[in-house]
């Protein structure tokens, strides 16, 4: 009887469990309660509802306050209409220099530009903020200058990836400052006369492509309006300086404010070095080998020179094709030319010998010896230098312009020429050799 009752007990406990519902008054109880618990374990977070209140509620006051200022704001008329002209100061930081074409005339450079200038429409009181910064969608709402490349700007753009880069600021009292990053391409005259030791200039100008000096007038916004950024050494040419300048510029509707920069290029030396002038000294050097030749020895002098000769017609042909087709002749052609004329002058030297050595021995052939005569070895005389006197006859110091052979000059000259003083004077030195060889034997 007692188990019974005790299952009895167990069995209704069990029922009245899985059949209970909580209120709703003691669900709330229980949510409060694990709030506060979560409160206490985390003070911050306390602090971080307060902190997202207060930037919600300055993102709304600055909606406003850009909501107002373009409420009556029109964007086609400059700021100051029917006053002193505006001025627009600019600045340039140059980050990247190249590539640079001679063949084109053109070099390309990557930069910020910015431009700063005051809006009085734009003014704005605000307790948070003293500078606003905005992103470029705010731009097409405000007037901005036009600005343009003028003269030898052909290929210039705004870089657009992610977005694109633009930058807008606007103070308090309406200054404005607008950065944009560029890559210009730009013509550049050249002028090869030097080449390849020349220095190029090229230069860059802006201003405002409608409104003339009497609507906006640029300036420089600090000096020299310029900074180098970045690497500005390139393959062939290095920026060895630059210069920034205000102009006006006349034009059909009036004179226009323009700004200009101008870089001073100098070419690297070392290629043209290794390729060109080096090897035109050495084929210099190789021709003037056949100096140390014997004259008699002629196909030997004949194909060094035609072989240095056509070398050096390579090598100017070469050359011309590193530059353009201009119609004026730089430095390196008159290098070249210079080299290949002492190549040329160095064959021309051997023909000029042979020619007028033949021309005074008269064109005679040496006598044919007899089969017999020629059998038997000849005999070999006693020579000395009264024995060849008959044959040379009298006169040697006597015949001008040769009549001293102790001069180099005079030596080569005569060689040259085919003077008979210079035949007898090497008889005379050859016959002396001779006698001391057969006197020690």
């Amino acid at each position: 009887m007692f188990h019974w009752l005790l299952f009895l007990i167990l069995f209704c406990g069990c029922i009245h469990t899985i059949t209970y519902t909580p209120s709703l008054n003691e669900l709330m109880k229980h949510a409060v309660d694990e709030k506060l618990s979560q409160l206490k374990r985390s003070p911050r977070s306390v602090h971080n509802t307060t902190e997202r209140a207060t930037t919600k509620e300055k993102s709304q006051r600055m909606t406003e306050l850009l909501d107002n200022l373009l409420k009556s704001y029109d964007m086609y008329i400059r700021p100051g209409f029917g006053g002193p002209p505006l001025t627009v100061k600019s600045n340039m930081v140059l980050t990247s220099m190249g590539p640079f074409s001679d063949f084109e005339a053109e070099f390309t450079f990557q930069c910020f530009i910015r431009h700063f200038w005051q809006d009085e429409r734009l003014n704005f009181s605000s307790s948070d903020n003293t500078q606003l910064v905005l992103n470029s969608i705010m731009l097409n709402k405000v007037w901005k200058p036009d600005t343009f490349f003028r003269g030898n700007g052909q290929n210039s753009y705004i870089h657009d990836m992610t977005r694109p880069n633009q930058l807008f600021r606007l103070s308090k009292d309406g200054n404005i400052t607008f950065s944009s990053r560029l890559t210009i391409s730009a013509k550049c005259p050249m002028d090869f006369s030097n080449f390849p030791m020349d220095t190029q200039k090229c230069t860059v100008e802006f201003g405002s492509f409608g409104y003339d000096t009497t609507e906006i007038v640029y300036r420089w916004a600090d000096h020299p309006g310029l900074r180098l950024s970045g690497d500005s050494e390139m393959s062939q040419f290095v920026l060895e300086t630059f210069r920034t300048t205000e102009r006006i510029e006349p034009g059909l509707a009036g004179n226009y404010s323009v700004l200009a920069v101008e870089f001073y290029f100098a070419r690297n030396l070392g290629y043209f070095i290794m390729q060109t002038y080096l090897p035109c000294i050495m084929i210099v050097i190789l021709s003037w080998v056949a100096f140390w030749i014997n004259r008699e020895a002629a196909p030997a002098r004949i194909s060094l020179g035609i072989t240095t000769d056509l070398t050096m017609t390579t090598f100017a042909i070469s050359s011309r094709q590193q530059i353009p087709k201009v119609s004026y002749p730089s430095a390196m052609d008159w290098y070249v030319l210079m080299c290949y004329l002492f190549v040329f002058m160095a064959l021309v030297e051997y023909a000029a010998v042979n020619y007028f050595i033949k021309r005074g021995e008269g064109g005679k052939q040496p006598p044919i010896q007899k089969e017999n005569e020629s059998s038997s070895p000849p005999k070999r005389p006693k020579l000395n230098s009264e024995n060849w006197k008959p044959s040379i006859g009298n006169g040697i110091n006597n015949e001008p312009p040769f009549n001293n052979m102790s001069s180099m000059l005079v030596k080569f000259c005569a060689c040259l020429c085919g003077s008979m003083q210079y035949k007898k004077w090497k008889i005379m030195q050859i016959t002396t050799q001779f006698n001391s060889v057969v006197i020690h034997s």
